[in-house]
Formats: structure tokens, C-alpha cells, sequence
């Protein structure tokens, strides 16, 4: 008599399945964080430079064309800012479609738009007076789009993106009966996310005081906590990173009201992020509220980015073998132009991560010590970056009531700690890190003249040996008058029909090796990346099943992750490989992810994306 199977392996398939999901709604953040972040730059400068604090010093910039370029400017940044959430709600099933992504983009807008729509009706019926300050209150009521509704947030706009995403999924080849046939397809997927949404507005009113009371009660726990709640939230995003999620906790903080909330210029406003730049556009001095969210922004990093990071690649550097360090000093370079240009960490954080992951976890709480150290020290400059750029434009420009002056100062404390803590441990316990493998045998050129070569070693033959009439090129033998030399070292001949198959070349003296034509150089992506190699590496076309990335990495679903050559990978210019499961792997290139990207997908047949 058989038994009935255990059901850990359904339990298993559906944390995998929950686990890719969680992976593949963080990388769709990438898109309006993106936008964000430059729409953040270009409002910063054209606040600051039509500042008070700014024309008193540069009198020039009163001019009144100066001032009309400012406040373009400065309008023009608010644009991700006003529409952040209505971009959330069409970028995620954007991210989370495979196939008809523009469909899936403009059925997120559409549910969004219903969604408020209903939630309107809903109080409409009610007879919920708008301009009540308890009923204000108690629902959340702001204008949508505007549309007089619930101002459901960041959480709104990412419920409508997966609902739909599912929707998209679930009916974008719906068949419909051949009088409703117009209606079917891609042109059902908008009309189910207008219906459903639409119903699910209805609830939004009974659910949403509830719910986002817990999420004050969260944000008021965490101002409680002081500087340690910036302290937990900045090693919580590094312990984070490596598998991706970090990019969900960052959105909680900058876009809720777990970050913070309160008034500023006599408008509620709800997470760090939004509120940083409400005040922006405020010419009020910022209150304790602004204050206290601004303490999980980008300040916080500038210790470890602007400081720490670099001089733990110097301290890479110094323990590389001698003979290695031109080899990886673009690596190291890179990397740090990435971290303090771009505020791009993966590149070097990924160069240690695998080899000592207790050297990474000191590396987290050292930033978390950088953000808590921000705020104990009143240092006022938000965006979202944590890079030189935005020292510059909220830290500088701003005025001295930023506290901009104190960041360099932190980070040369950064750096000093972070080059003395990885010098030590990188020799104290022997840590591979780049220039530190001992070369292998098969990394030494034939010729002896590769960068392991043994000084002094003989050059060996080329392409073959003349004693053996054996070419390296074509394998065939000289035995026949094929090959290019004699075995007296004369000078071989091709047959004179040179159909023979060495017969191209002539072979060189003393050995008769004959020299193969040059192949062609492979198309390299930025300079330095074969995707056609790289695609090898990833197990052939054969093993992925899709394919797509965010900000530094690759981001595949394969049909075996063992097929991954790690070590090859690396040599063809990925900083590391991230295996989280069986079929679910990332491989961190830095920055030039999405050319590379690009790359692959036109190797791959239909592309995976």
C-alpha cells in the first residue's frame, strides 16, 4: 500500500513563487524612483539657487530671467513628486508584465483612476462633508488626480499595480463570444481592472482608517526610537540588498507615514521623502517633523559612500598582490566612481560580500552608525542618493543651515575606519579579494608571456610543434605536405591548387609553427563586457527562462542555477553572482546592467523579458 506524499514540496514551490514575486515588485520600483531622484536634483537647484541665501551672495541671480529659469525648474522637478502615486500604480504591472507591457501600464492607470473614482461615490453616498476636519481626519481625504477621494499613498497605488498585473496576466488572451469579440483580448484587460478596481473602492472607505492608523502607530514607534530608529532603517537596507528587497523597506520609509508625517506649508504630508521635498517648495524654516524624517535620507549615507566605501577600496588595493594591482585598479576605480558619483554600492560591496560576510555585516552596522551619526549631529540634506550630487545640490547649495560642512568631515572618519578595519582583515584572516587568488595553472599563457607567466619561462611554440608536423590552428599534420614547416625547420609550402587545409599560410623558420589568421574581436558592450560569452556563462539561451535587472544587476529565472559558471562570469567582468534558489539568480555587473541587458536579450530568440 502506497502513503500519501508529504506536502513540503507545494509549501517549498510557494515560497519560491512568493520570493521571485517579492524580487520582481522591488525592481519594478526602479522605474518612478528613477524619475524621483532626477526630478529631486532638478527642484533642488532651482530652489536653492533662487534663495534668499543664494542671491544675497550671487546679486546677479535676482535678474528676473534667472528667476523665471529657477521656478521652471523647480516646477518642473515637482512632476514625479505630485504624480508619484498614479506612476507607482502604472509601472508596476509595467515591471511585472512579460509580454504587452504598454497594455498592462495604461490598465494601471485606468484602475487607479476608477479606483478613486469609487472610493469618491462611496463618500458622496455617505454624505461625508469634504471640508469637515474630523471626517477629513478620520478617512484620510485629499484630492486624487483631482478627484476628491482617500489619499491612499505609496500602499494605494502598489495594491491597484498587482491587482492589475494579475488581471493583465490572467486576461489578456480572454476569448469573448463573437457579438462581445471587439471586447476581447488585450482591449478586456483595462475594462476587468475598471470593473474590479471599481469594487474595490467601494471597500477602501470601510478599511483604510484602520489600516493606516497601524501605520502611524509603526511611524510613531519608530520616532520614538530617536537616532536608533535611522540607525536600525540604514543596516536594515544593507542587510538587505544583497537579495533585493531593500528597495520595499526604502519605499515604506520614504513614501508612508512609517518614514513620517506632518504639516508643512499647511498641507499634510505623509513619508520622509515627500515631506523633504514639500519643504523644498516651502520658504517657512522646516519644523521637528521635517527634521526628524529627513534623518532616513540620503545624509545618513554620505558616511559610508563618500567615505567608507573608498577606503575600503584602497585598503583592496594595498593588499593585492603588486604584480596584480594595474589588473584590478579599474575594477576598484569604478567602483568607487559608482559609489560616490552615482551612489551605486553593489559594485564594491559585492567584491567582499561572498568572501566575508561577517566583514559585511560590520559594513552594514557602520552605515546604520553613519545615519545615526547624521542625526545626532543635525545635519539636514535629503534626496535619495547619498552621492556628491546630492551633497551638493541639498547639502551647499542649500545654505549653511544644512550642516553640509560637517559631512566631509564624517566621512574622512569613514574612510580612515573603513581602510584600517579591512586592511587588518583582509590580512589578518587571509581574504580573497580582488588581486589576492593565487594564480592558477591554466592562467599563465602558452607562450609564457601571460600575466602569471613565470619570470623568465621560455616561450613555448605558438600553434605547434615542427617535430611532429602538427598544427595548433587547423590540427592537421605535416605528414602530408599540409602543414606549414618541415621537419628540417625549411620554410613550408602550401600546395600550389591551396586547397589544402593549412594551405593559407606559410609557416615561420626554425619550427615551421604556422601562424592562424587573427580572429575577429568580439563586439564588446561599454567597452568591456561580451554579452555572447556572458551568455555562455549564464548556461547557454537554453537555460533562461527570463531575463531583466534594475539598477547593477541581472535579475534571471533559469531552469538550472547550477549551469552558472561563477568564476568565467567573473573574469568576463561581473562583480558576483547571487544564488537564491534553484531557479532564481542575479548577477551584479554595475552600472552598465542595462546595456548589457540590452545585449543579451537580442542573443536570446523572442528575448525574456
Amino acid at each position: 500500500m502506497r502513503t500519501a506524499p508529504l506536502k513540503a514540496a507545494p509549501l517549498k514551490k510557494g515560497r519560491a513563487a512568493l520570493w521571485e514575486f517579492l524580487q520582481g515588485l522591488g525592481k519594478t520600483f526602479m522605474l518612478p524612483v528613477a524619475l524621483l531622484a532626477f526630478c529631486g536634483i532638478i527642484l533642488g537647484v532651482g530652489s536653492s539657487l533662487s534663495s534668499d541665501a543664494v542671491t544675497d551672495n550671487l546679486t546677479f541671480l535676482k535678474g528676473e530671467g534667472f528667476h523665471l529659469v529657477f521656478t521652471w525648474l523647480a516646477n518642473t522637478g515637482q512632476v514625479a513628486f505630485t504624480f508619484l502615486p498614479v506612476l507607482f500604480a502604472m509601472a508596476i504591472p509595467l515591471g511585472l508584465a512579460r509580454e504587452d507591457k504598454g497594455v498592462a501600464a495604461f490598465s494601471g492607470f485606468v484602475g487607479y483612476v476608477a479606483m478613486n473614482l469609487a472610493v469618491n461615490f462611496f463618500l458622496t453616498a455617505k454624505n461625508v462633508d469634504f471640508e469637515d476636519k474630523k471626517a477629513v481626519e478620520h478617512y484620510g481625504i485629499a484630492e486624487v488626480l483631482g478627484i476628491p477621494s482617500i489619499d491612499t499613498g505609496l500602499l494605494g497605488a502598489v495594491a491597484v499595480g498587482i491587482v492589475v498585473s494579475v488581471l493583465h496576466r490572467r486576461f489578456r488572451t480572454q476569448r469573448m463570444p463573437d457579438a462581445l469579440a471587439f471586447f476581447g483580448g488585450l482591449r478586456f484587460v483595462p475594462i476587468v481592472s475598471t470593473l474590479v478596481l471599481s469594487v474595490a473602492g467601494l471597500l477602501i472607505p470601510l478599511v483604510w482608517p484602520t489600516f493606516n492608523g497601524w501605520i502611524k502607530d509603526i511611524g510613531e514607534a519608530i520616532g520614538h526610537a530617536g537616532v536608533f530608529g535611522p540607525f536600525f532603517f540604514g543596516a536594515g537596507e544593507v542587510l538587505l540588498r544583497p537579495v533585493g528587497l531593500h528597495h520595499i523597506l526604502v519605499a515604506m520609509f520614504r513614501f508612508t507615514d512609517v518614514g513620517g508625517s506632518g504639516t508643512v506649508c499647511g498641507d499634510h504630508v505623509s513619508g520622509a521623502l515627500n515631506m523633504f521635498y514639500a519643504q523644498l517648495n516651502c520658504s517657512a524654516p522646516a519644523g521637528d517633523e521635517v527634521t526628524s524624517a529627513t534623518h532616513f535620507l540620503s545624509q545618513g549615507k554620505m558616511a559610508a559612500y563618500l567615505g567608507g566605501l573608498p577606503g575600503a577600496a584602497l585598503a583592496m588595493y594595498h593588499c593585492a598582490r603588486r604584480e596584480m594591482r594595474p589588473e584590478i585598479k579599474a575594477l576598484l576605480v569604478s567602483g568607487v566612481v559608482a559609489c560616490v558619483v552615482g551612489g551605486i554600492t553593489e559594485p564594491l560591496e559585492f567584491l567582499f560580500l561572498f568572501i566575508a560576510p561577517w566583514l559585511y555585516l560590520l559594513h552594514a552596522v557602520l552605515v546604520g552608525l553613519g545615519f545615526l551619526t547624521a542625526a545626532v549631529l543635525g545635519v539636514f540634506i535629503g534626496n535619495t542618493d547619498g552621492n556628491v550630487i546630492d551633497w551638493l545640490v541639498f547639502g551647499v547649495l542649500q545654505g549653511t543651515t544644512t550642516r553640509w560642512y560637517l559631512v566631509p568631515v564624517i566621512a574622512a572618519v569613514w574612510f580612515a575606519a573603513y581602510y584600517f578595519l579591512f586592511r587588518w582583515a583582509i590580512r589578518r584572516f587571509d581574504l580573497r579579494t580582488p588581486g589576492r587568488d593565487e594564480p592558477e595553472p591554466d592562467e599563465a599563457g602558452q607562450d609564457g608571456t601571460g600575466p602569471h607567466a613565470r619570470p623568465g619561462a621560455a616561450p613555448a611554440a605558438a600553434s605547434g610543434s615542427a617535430a611532429d608536423g602538427t598544427s595548433a590552428a587547423d590540427g592537421t599534420s605535416g605528414a602530408d605536405g599540409t602543414s606549414a614547416g618541415a621537419a628540417d625547420g625549411g620554410p613550408g609550402r602550401a600546395p600550389a591548387d591551396g586547397a589544402a587545409s593549412g594551405g593559407a599560410t606559410e609557416g615561420a623558420a626554425e619550427g615551421g609553427a604556422r601562424t592562424a589568421a587573427p580572429a575577429a574581436a568580439p563586439a564588446l558592450v561599454a567597452g568591456r563586457y561580451d554579452p555572447v560569452a556572458i551568455l555562455d556563462a549564464l548556461g547557454g539561451p537554453d537555460n533562461i527562462r527570463t531575463l531583466d535587472n534594475c539598477i547593477t544587476r541581472l535579475r534571471m529565472t533559469v531552469e538550472d542555477a547550477g549551469r552558472l559558471q561563477e568564476a568565467r562570469l567573473k573574469k568576463l567582468g561581473a562583480v558576483g553572482v547571487v544564488t537564491l534558489d534553484a531557479h532564481t539568480v542575479q548577477v551584479v555587473i554595475g552600472p552598465q546592467v542595462q546595456s548589457v541587458k540590452d545585449a543579451l536579450d537580442g542573443l536570446l530568440p523572442g528575448g525574456r523579458s
